[in-house]
């Protein structure tokens, strides 16, 4: 990634509305919202529902000013928990450093954090580890798990 600002903004509730119903702004990708972004968003909307209150911690995140994905920060439980981060980027914006500036983004912010990935998805476990997360075995073969920071 050269010159690319990458920023996240809350994603309000016209917005939420119009990812779940596969609707483009004018300056979303054409690519966005994927499939991924949709399940993210429902996900996110579901939480609330059966956890009335509750954040939707939904952010669009944007590259050059343009959103090419969402990243989302679900509580996991007890605030001293931590957040489980999940985010997704169009096809056409990925392998240009937009997920691991994003995610360091988060990490500035949001702490402490864990993540879970496919053990096939090689590209989302680098993204991860260059923003600071380490694996951890959490007994599930199935599932990658990771945290931030990391355990000393």
């Amino acid at each position: 990634m050269s010159a690319t600002v990458v920023t996240l903004t809350v994603l309000g509730p016209d917005a939420v509305r119009g990812v779940e119903r596969g609707e483009r702004a004018p300056d979303w990708h054409p690519g966005y919202p994927a499939a991924t972004d949709v399940s993210l968003v429902r996900l996110a909307v579901e939480r609330v529902a059966w956890c009335p209150g509750a954040d939707l911690g939904l952010h669009a995140l944007r590259a050059g000013g343009v959103v090419v994905g969402t990243v989302s920060l679900a509580p996991l439980g007890d605030p001293e928990e931590g957040w489980l981060l999940g985010y997704h980027v169009v096809e056409p914006a990925r392998r240009q450093g937009i997920a691991t500036a994003a995610v360091r983004l988060v990490t500035a912010s949001w702490s402490p954090l864990r993540a879970e990935t496919d053990p096939a998805n090689t590209a989302s476990a680098t993204v991860l580890r260059r923003a600071g997360f380490a694996a951890v075995d959490l007994g599930d073969p199935a599932v990658l798990q990771w945290v931030y920071p990391p355990p000393a």
